[in-house]
């Protein structure tokens, strides 16, 4: 019986703790994401800016940091939000989707190769925090983002 409740009791925590994810710095994160693309020439936004682009309050967030092309032309864009609660995150993840999507529209008709990055972007959810990349190689950065997120 005794190894019965203990097997319970290892599975509970196991289980538990795979359901967490790291809470990492909204500015550190973004500033190894723009490392890792080479992104050296981007701007900050502010929370007036945030509003105006996502429609996000930044009084729903806990933190934030967004970072986005300073040279005219070019969709980079990353963005990290972590907000305070799982439907103020429910709300961001749906923020970004549109902005992504109106972004796209956008772009494709006079910068094919930037609507195409556009379009490969993500937006990545981790509890609540919220991702969007828009950046040259997606794979490398959502890659860097789970390993912040889950190691």
């Amino acid at each position: 019986m005794k190894k019965i409740i203990f097997a319970i009791l290892t599975a509970m925590i196991f289980l538990t703790a795979c359901g967490k994810y790291n809470q990492p710095d909204v500015t550190a994160l973004t500033d190894e994401l723009c490392f890792i693309q080479g992104l050296d020439d981007m701007s900050d936004a502010t929370p007036d800016d945030v509003k105006i682009l996502y429609d996000i309050e930044p009084a729903d967030t806990e933190d934030f940091s967004v970072r986005y092309s300073s040279k005219g032309g070019y969709a980079d864009m990353i963005a990290v939000f972590k907000m305070i609660g799982s439907q103020e995150a429910d709300y961001a993840e749906e923020a970004l989707l549109d902005y992504k999507a109106a972004r796209y529209e956008d772009f494709k008709g006079y910068a094919p190769l930037e609507a195409e990055k556009i379009e490969n972007g993500k937006v990545l959810r981790y509890d609540n925090y919220v991702i969007l990349l828009i950046v040259s190689n997606i794979d490398t950065a959502v890659q860097c983002a789970d390993t912040e997120f889950t190691e």
